[in-house]
């Protein structure tokens, strides 16, 4: 069972707590298993009482409650009876509570672990999320994490299982070891058989499971994502088709999983009732032994039988399925491994307020899949107030830069100081101060003020600040002439909205945030003319105590700025209004 080490792995990660709490699972499942250990063992005197009263006093239990309480046989007839219903329902009432208490903790285990990893990708570097598909990760966080209540509810079943058993086979020693030994024997070798057999049948839908699970999502977002074009175009087959052949994989994988964990149940239980048949049929036809004699063992075995071949079933079964789910409980490991940019944050005490001027001295930078550099020897002075422009073809580093003078990209040689402050001192205390516009806004399925106000709790919006952005960026009379006004739903991704009309509320945000500088990356080369003169307006029409750094590609869009600049041959030139006319 390789998995288990996966599970100590994962163990790592849980709260001291809730370790604690399996702490006290453990021990509530050693009770819950002695009083399913006592019902069944009670079984033996309640049937030797009344199949052979003659041997009664051969009865340890019998011999002294005659001895110590001299009851007569029907009053231990009655007594036996009446402990074995009281045992029984007790061992059925703290069963339901392990299990209701097992359910409660493998599932707060798995929040705390969820949130954990979430939040472990949501602070990976940028870097990290520019190199791995969004299938991929969506994949891990809304499916492949549910291999983690699987595989745990499992084991920790399977643990209580094999306490149970373990002493409910101790009590079979004692009434017959012969039998008890044989028949064990044989059902641990059936089920050690099939699980050999078909470990490998498993493993490769384990596989399958890992990797068409994440095609799948990866089909439905592409699909969805680009519906303006398949509808266009007619290729809903297209991508149907590839969600088919995935999702099929998927769920025949994981149908034929469940049927090798489940199938062995139902010939064992006929093998059981079998070998039960063939020892009465040897008994009775055993002169040296009477059947009566025989009759409180068979009855013992018949109800240990009952509990014990459902455990073994489950035994094997929690193994096969976690098997099947070792794959997915892998990748969720090496996502909580992950090392995130929490602890990378800096000094805290330094804080980076912009008020004089961003430095750029020697900056170097490439990425750590790349051989070459993206950019080399860039040295660049910002003062507060400037309108920066940045010119270049595609490719030619200028996002690149913006991401480096933003914070999420870290360069490989060489500094952006503030103030005369390395903004790596304290990068938090920096993007305070930045905001960003891109080409494509992204705005959520939530009102005109929640894009506004992006990622602030609604009760907690200041909505004299949303509607001076929104007049800031010259958007206010469109949301004062809808129904809702600020509460007007935008619909998924801004579709009830037009472009420029995205792009204002993209302005908005950034000024919402109040910072003191603000990046526009190619915020307006998806419009048209019209619009693109417009919002360009705007940006240049904003508080002269704004730095605005504005990267393009149209060198018309770079008129009003005081300074201008080229990126070529992974450097940077300062170029003249002169020659940008040219």
């Amino acid at each position: 069972m390789w998995y288990l080490s996966l599970v100590k792995d994962l163990f790592q990660f849980i709260s001291k707590k809730r370790k604690i709490q399996y702490i006290f699972l453990f021990l509530f499942s050693i009770i819950s298993s002695i009083a399913e250990t006592m019902s069944i063992g009670a079984v033996f005197p309640l049937i030797a009482l009344i199949s052979s009263p003659e041997t009664m006093m051969d009865i340890f239990l019998v011999e002294y409650l005659v001895k110590y309480y001299d009851l007569n046989y029907n009053e231990l007839v009655i007594f036996i009876a009446i402990s074995f219903g009281v045992l029984a329902l007790l061992a059925g009432l703290i069963r339901i509570f392990v299990n209701y208490f097992s359910l409660k903790i493998n599932y707060l285990t798995c929040y705390d672990l969820f949130m954990n990893i979430y939040s472990n990708i949501l602070f990976q570097p940028y870097e990290y999320h520019v190199s791995h598909n969004t299938s991929e990760i969506i994949s891990i966080i809304t499916q492949k994490v549910y291999a983690i209540v699987t595989i745990l509810t499992n084991v920790v079943n399977m643990l209580i299982y094999l306490i149970t058993l373990f002493l409910i086979l101790f009590i079979l020693f004692f009434i017959d070891i012969k039998t008890t030994v044989f028949a064990m024997g044989f059902f641990l070798f059936f089920y050690f058989f099939i699980a050999i057999a078909l470990k490998r049948k498993v493993i490769k839908n384990s596989d399958i499971l890992k990797e068409d699970q994440r095609l799948s999502v990866k089909a439905v977002q592409e699909g969805l994502g680009a519906i303006r074009d398949v509808i266009v175009d007619k290729t809903h087959q297209f991508y149907l088709n590839i969600y088919k052949i995935s999702i099929s994989k998927v769920l025949n994988a994981t149908a034929q999983s469940l049927f090798i964990a489940q199938a062995p149940r139902f010939l064992l239980e006929s093998l059981g009732l079998v070998f039960l048949s063939i020892i009465i049929v040897i008994t009775t036809n055993n002169d040296d032994v009477k059947f009566l004699t025989l009759l409180p063992i068979l009855a013992t075995l018949a109800v240990a039988a009952q509990k014990i071949l459902p455990m073994i079933n489950s035994i094997y079964q929690s193994h096969t399925m976690n098997v099947y789910n070792s794959k997915m409980l892998e990748e969720v490991i090496e996502i909580l491994n992950l090392k995130n940019d929490q602890d990378k944050i800096g000094d805290k005490k330094k804080q980076i307020e912009f008020k004089k001027n961003i430095e750029i001295k020697n900056l170097n930078f490439r990425y750590n899949s790349s051989h070459n550099d993206q950019l080399n020897s860039i040295n660049l002075k910002i003062n507060i107030g400037d309108r920066i422009g940045l010119m270049g073809g595609s490719g030619a580093g200028k996002s690149t830069f913006l991401d480096l003078l933003m914070g999420l990209l870290h360069p490989t040689s060489g500094e952006i100081s503030v103030d005369g402050e390395n903004v790596k001192s304290n990068l938090i205390s920096w993007q305070k101060n930045v905001s960003h516009v891109p080409q494509f806004i992204y705005l959520s399925d939530n009102t005109l003020a929640e894009n506004i106000a992006f990622g602030v709790e609604k009760n907690q919006i200041d909505m004299k600040k949303v509607k001076l952005a929104a007049f800031q960026a010259q958007i206010s009379d469109f949301i004062d002439s809808k129904p809702k006004k600020y509460d007007e739903l935008v619909g998924e991704r801004g579709i009830r909205l037009s472009g420029g009309q995205r792009q204002r509320i993209g302005i908005a945000r950034a000024l919402y945030k109040n910072t003191k500088l603000i990046i526009f990356d190619e915020a307006t080369s998806a419009l048209d003319l019209n619009n693109e003169t417009k919002i360009m307006d705007t940006i240049y029409n904003l508080d002269k105590k704004i730095t605005i750094v504005i990267a393009t590609h149209r060198s018309s869009t770079l008129t009003k700025c005081n300074k201008i600049y080229k990126f070529e041959n992974n450097g940077i030139i300062k170029l003249s209004e002169k020659n940008l006319i040219k």
